[in-house]
Formats: structure tokens, sequence, C-alpha cells
């Protein structure tokens, strides 16, 4: 099987389905797309295979380690991942339960990190080099009102993947965060022209602004970048 293999987890919509069809223009080789919407993946990939793409759908549960290694046995040993795949919550801080806790913790943190981990020992096992790029949040640097397990979770992953960045740098695989901020997508709750209004280029991220700077992370031009998380947000973050 080729090397030239590119994942994307969360391919079914948004930030994900963007970087999906960049993949496609930019990349020659196989690309394995996977979801938890499995339909929904699956028509995205009959799409790009009507384009020319060498392109298969995955269904597939972050929450799930087993899911995780099917997903994997599919792949291969690709040279870029993207893992933007997530869930978004809101619940009263005060309210807050172990359950809703844990049930984001599951996907956002665990299985996000599950994922990069099982790609990485594919490549170091193959002698492959590649790169990891998975999104986080700017909500994982600053409080967000009723939002304790999201904020969480992504400032939690953020460090274990810097983490396991370490451990395989020595091997040529790179691991990188993106961080958005508000981003026009299914999972957006606030009206973005309000939430525009607050972020100093006057506008919320398109899926396309996010999906430009994960395919840099998975070029090489981006080859002494890892363990990084680049925020795209407009600058409003303002240097936290």
């Amino acid at each position: 099987m080729s090397h030239d293999v590119s994942v994307v987890v969360g391919a079914a919509d948004g930030m994900g389905l963007a970087v999906s069809e960049r993949l496609a223009r930019s990349h020659p080789g196989r690309l394995v797309l996977a979801d938890v919407q499995g339909d929904k993946v699956a028509a995205v990939a009959e799409r790009l295979r009507g384009s020319g793409t060498d392109c298969v759908a995955v269904p597939m549960d972050l929450t799930d380690p087993d899911s995780i290694a099917a997903l994997a046995e599919v792949a291969g040993v690709p040279t870029r991942v993207a893992l933007v795949a997530g869930v978004h919550a809101r619940h009263p801080a005060l309210d807050m339960t172990e359950d809703l806790f844990f049930d984001v913790l599951r996907v956002n943190l665990v299985g996000v990190y599950l994922a990069a981990q099982t790609f990485a020992k594919r490549m170091i096992d193959a002698g492959e080099k590649g790169s990891i790029v998975a999104v986080t949040s700017v909500s994982g640097r600053r409080p967000q009102p009723d939002m304790a397990a999201y904020v969480a979770s992504k400032a939690a992953v953020t460090a274990a993947l810097r983490v396991l960045g370490v451990t395989v740098a020595p091997h040529g695989v790179r691991v990188n965060t993106v961080a958005p901020s508000a981003t026009r997508t299914a999972m957006m709750r606030s009206d973005p022209e309000k939430a525009g209004a607050t972020i100093p280029l006057r506008r919320v991220n398109e899926p396309g602004d996010i999906a430009d700077v994960i395919l840099f992370l998975l070029s090489e031009q981006s080859q002494m970048i890892t363990m990084r998380e680049i925020p795209v947000d407009g600058g409003s973050l303002l240097g936290l």
C-alpha cells in the first residue's frame, strides 16, 4: 500500500469537510475519511471519488477504542492525519455532573489522544515520518461561562498532545494543534454577526480558514513546527 495516505477524522461536515476537500485537490494519494455520521461521510467520499480522488469512508466513534483501531487498519500508514472531530457542550457550572463531564472528555480528550497515539505508533513502526494535527479551541486558554467540560477538554488535549509530540519527535513525527475562535459551523450557537463584532478582524472564522492552517501544518512547508498550538482567532486572544 502506498504511504501517501491522508486521514481526516470528523470529515462529514464543517472544518473536517473543508480539510477533506483541500486534501483531495492538493494530494494525489489515498484519502481516508472518518466520522460518526456514517451515511454523511460516505456521501462525501462518493462525491470526491467522482472527482477522481482515491477516497474511502469509514464510520467510526472516537469514544470506542475498537473503532479507532478499525480505522487505523483501513488507513494503514498515513503521512497526514487531521483530527477535527469533537463535541461542544454548555452546562451551568454549578450543575455539572460527573456523567456530563466524562461525556465530553471521552471524545475531546481521550478519543482524540488515542487516535493520535494510534497513528503515531503506526508511523514509527513503519519508519515513516508524518504529521498529526488536532483541532482544539481558544476556549482552552480562557474561561467561558457554562463550558467547564469543553474548556477543560480542549486545554487538556493540547497538553497531552504536546507530551505525545515530545515522545515521537525524534522519529520524525510531528504533532500540532489548531485553536479556532468562533467558527461558522453547525456547532456554533451564537449569532455570527454579533460574535464577529467582538473580534479585531470583525468576523468569525469560516471552515476554510481553519482548514488552510491545518493543511499548512500537514505539509512539508511546516517541517520544523511541532508541539505548537496555532490560534486562528482574528486576534481575539490578544496575546493570551
